[in-house]
């Protein structure tokens, strides 16, 4: 079955094609149809591929682009997609403690709801869920077919830390948090078995199309079964029934720029591994002779007590002790060393986030290996034109998002027309800011997300989605 699909630029470098809006089999059959074809092209400039329930996001390197030549493209690809093969799917018996200390929203439901916890309990664990996509967290599975007399709105404001495991009901769907994150959703419950482990050949057990079925345990069994899983001898019960793909964020260095002139400065591939400082930064000793440089915001850097400037390669001796004191300009600072850091390396990417790397930052006693280097022949740059402009300027470039002109004219004008302060609610995730916008948006079904995508919720926070931001949301997108 072929459905109207729409084509909308996102962005400077990405395409969205949306489905009619709703979440339907027949239109997941189809998108998973496109995007195997997608999948099997061979084309150098995609760089993602990423679904949900009723849209597939394509985003490109920026050589090259023209949005009209790729959705002409695309719609010839999807005229001729042919229906997707027959593969094995399963069936996953996931446990679930509805317990009401671990499911914090679970009596508020039951009584907005007019039921009762077991009445609620019984419409959650009865269906069998189809899992639709992998997105928001690594292994997040967005399920299909929950209860119509369960649906409920989003929180206007989303909470700021929900703990993994939690089980979770927004608008017309329903899922599991597999690692600690926000959210707006209603938690009725948690799950004691891991969603994803990044240590695995297959990170995730199960993947879009398979079926999930929550079964209620106690909250004493909920306890031995969280030891089983941790220990990673949980066997999740399963039978037959016949990476963006496990929701993992783009992630790497929020300042693309800043790392990407410590590594020109040094010789080093554009992607190697660099060290990311927020407002301070470490003391290192050096323990073999290499080549730094230091980029980004000003963070007052001495080398053995001598003062070093940003933008500039030194060469360090074995032994020697670099120090950070204050910043006097910027957020973030960037460390890079010749031949890049040599971090653990997890699904082709040497960044660290939580869940997936065994830490998502730095602790005291760390030590980090890297490639004992000072070679005259080695290609190592000694000045850089660095344009720092964009350090101070108050100002950001944006692009219309895919629910922009679902606000009012009064609403667009107050969007443009204030100042926003960067709220104490910020990190490589996302950052609110303290000034509200007043909006009638209702929330959208889950749909791509991308850093740099501004959402708005139906409180009238703006929340700026970064470069550890999820795959996937489900506030309306107004600005990209």
């Amino acid at each position: 079955m072929k459905f109207k699909l729409t084509y909308k630029a996102y962005g400077a470098f990405a395409v969205l094609i949306e489905w009619p809006s709703r979440i339907d089999a027949r239109i997941l059959e189809d998108i998973l149809s496109f995007k195997t074809k997608l999948e099997g092209v061979k084309s150098t400039n995609i760089v993602t591929i990423t679904h949900t329930y009723q849209a597939v996001l394509v985003t490109y390197t920026p050589k090259n682009f023209n949005f009209e030549v790729q959705v002409a493209w695309l719609q010839d690809l999807y005229a001729m997609a042919q229906e997707i093969r027959e593969s094995l799917k399963r069936i996953w018996r996931i446990p679930v403690c509805y317990d009401t200390s671990l499911g914090i929203d679970l009596e508020t439901l039951s009584r907005i709801k007019g039921l009762t916890i077991a009445e609620v309990v019984a419409k959650h664990t009865a269906p069998v869920y189809t899992i639709y996509f992998i997105g928001f967290l690594p292994g997040f599975l967005y399920l299909g077919g929950l209860d119509e007399g369960l649906a409920l709105p989003r929180k206007p404001t989303p909470r700021l830390k929900i703990e993994p495991g939690a089980v979770a009901i927004g608008g017309k769907q329903t899922g599991v948090y597999p690692s600690q994150s926000p959210g707006g959703w209603h938690i009725i419950g948690s799950s004691p078995v891991c969603f994803f482990d990044a240590t695995k050949r297959i990170p995730c057990f199960a993947q879009a199309g398979d079926a999930i079925q929550f079964f209620e345990v106690s909250l004493k069994t909920y306890h031995s079964i969280k030891v089983l899983a941790k220990a990673g001898v949980y066997q999740i019960e399963n039978k037959l029934i016949d990476q963006q793909v496990y929701g993992v964020p783009i992630s790497g260095a929020l300042d693309r720029t800043a790392a990407l002139v410590a590594n020109t400065l040094l010789g080093n591939p554009a992607d190697a591994a660099v060290i990311e400082f927020t407002m301070f930064g470490p003391k290192l000793q050096f323990e073999v002779d290499t080549t730094i440089a230091i980029t980004g915001g000003k963070l007052s850097a001495t080398l053995d007590g001598i003062a070093l400037e940003n933008n500039q390669h030194y060469t360090v001796a074995k032994g020697a002790i670099l120090s950070f004191g204050r910043f006097s300009s910027g957020c973030r600072a960037y460390l890079g060393v010749k031949g890049g850091f040599k971090t653990e390396l997890i699904l082709g990417s040497r960044s660290m986030y939580p869940g997936i790397t065994s830490t998502s930052y730095l602790k005291k006693g760390a030590i980090l290996k890297i490639n004992g280097f000072i070679s005259s022949s080695s290609r190592v740059f000694s000045r850089v034109k660095v344009d720092e402009s964009y350090l101070s300027d108050v100002a950001l470039e944006v692009y219309k998002g895919p629910e922009f002109e679902a606000l009012s004219s009064i609403e667009k004008e107050q969007l443009f027309a204030q100042s926003y302060t960067v709220s104490k609610y910020n990190n490589r995730m996302g950052y609110q800011v303290e000034e509200l916008l007043p909006n009638n948006l209702k929330s959208i079904i889950t749909s791509p997300v991308l850093p740099g995508t501004v959402q708005l919720t139906a409180s009238g926070q703006l929340i700026i989605l970064m470069r550890d931001c999820q795959t996937t949301g489900g506030y309306p997108r107004v600005l990209q």
